[in-house]
């Protein structure tokens, strides 16, 4: 067997760094395509690994801010349509009388509800609405926390520490007099609310999930490169290319690992070690040698495999399925069973295979 493979392929050589992809290898659209194909191949081919480090560390930078950038922007829709729903909860429970719509005019407060109106009686916390005077404080040997709106007072009682504020204020700081509390204008109040913070929470998630996560790869990809100079001549730009898409698949671990509770403290890091090892191997491992067969050629199209488990990730990000946790899993037992078979019925490269697209 292996005497066919040195005839065929000649022996196996010690890595050396591939020359950049040119231009016309590809153009844009292998480029782009290329990208595309890092969502899914680098948890399914180590080929992807081999073509990847044929690039600019900059062409791993750039894919690096599409995929979190994708993740930021799922993670902040699913927000957002979380926000939503709390509007329209805030819309029902006035609409079907659990909250009475509250009218302040000059200080004083109004409502048609029957009262004293229990918003809330549990846990040692009570909200109620009471401008009859039948309860004129909150009982502080029943409760700990709690909201009391009587006709001329907000009363609040945080973990035993009561405080009165004069509605007369509330219209002042809000400048409306009167100032109507009821499912429509709280719905704007948190609409607006919503909005600021959906803004704040994009700005942050991205400067997380780009700025931070890709300075701490980079960090690593020096003690990763320390390690693997003991045994092998591999630049630091091309340890760094490996670890950017092995945090693909150790991602998506992560994510699904986590809809089962399974978390632990630097859990992701400990897959994403592992992934990058493996990606290592497949650049530093000679073609033709490594313990997993012939190398298959790097398919665009089998990134397409995917989609199912890309698909119930992304949409379980965004709504938050009740059972999200087995149809991700099956979306990606899925892709997993297509992805094998495809690799199976994948034939070897050949010499005339065309290159890889370009950076």
């Amino acid at each position: 067997m292996d005497d066919d493979i040195r005839a065929r392929y000649g022996t196996p050589q010690t890595y050396t760094e591939p020359e950049p992809v040119r231009p016309e290898s590809g153009g844009c659209l292998g480029a782009l395509g290329f990208y595309a194909a890092g969502f899914v191949l680098p948890a399914a081919s180590l080929s992807f690994y081999r073509r990847a480090v044929e690039r600019r560390p900059i062409s791993a930078v750039l894919f690096f801010v599409i995929f979190m950038g994708t993740i930021t922007v799922l993670t902040t829709v699913g927000m957002v349509r979380q926000l939503a729903n709390i509007s329209l909860e805030i819309q029902r429970v006035f609409a079907d009388g659990t909250m009475p719509a509250i009218t302040i005019a000059g200080g004083e407060a109004f409502t048609a509800a029957p009262q004293p109106a229990i918003i809330m009686d549990q846990e040692g916390v009570l909200v109620a609405v009471d401008t009859t005077g039948q309860l004129p404080v909150i009982p502080r040997d029943r409760y700990v926390s709690g909201f009391l709106v009587t006709r001329t007072e907000l009363h609040i009682l945080n973990r035993g520490e009561y405080q009165r504020m004069p509605l007369i204020q509330l219209n002042q700081s809000l400048e409306q007099d009167p100032l109507r509390i009821d499912g429509q204008t709280v719905s704007q109040w948190w609409n607006s609310f919503s909005a600021i913070f959906s803004v704040i929470a994009l700005v942050g998630l991205s400067l997380w999930n780009i700025g931070v996560r890709l300075a701490y790869l980079a960090l690593l990809a020096l003690l990763v490169t320390a390690v693997t100079r003991t045994f092998s001549k591999i630049p630091y730009g091309a340890v760094f290319t490996v670890g950017v898409y092995a945090f693909v698949p150790a991602i998506i671990l992560h994510t699904i690992l986590g809809l089962f509770n399974v978390r632990f403290l630097f859990l992701q890091t400990l897959i994403l070690l592992v992934a990058w090892s493996v990606g290592l191997y497949a650049v530093l491992t000679p073609r033709w040698w490594d313990l997993l067969g012939p190398d298959r050629p790097l398919r665009g199209w089998r990134a397409l495999l995917g989609l199912p488990m890309l698909g119930t990730l992304a949409l379980n990000l965004i709504f938050s399925w009740p059972k999200g946790n087995i149809i991700v899993l099956i979306g990606t037992a899925v892709s997993g069973l297509l992805l094998v078979a495809a690799a199976m019925f994948t034939l070897p490269e050949r010499e005339d295979e065309e290159p890889a697209p370009a950076a």
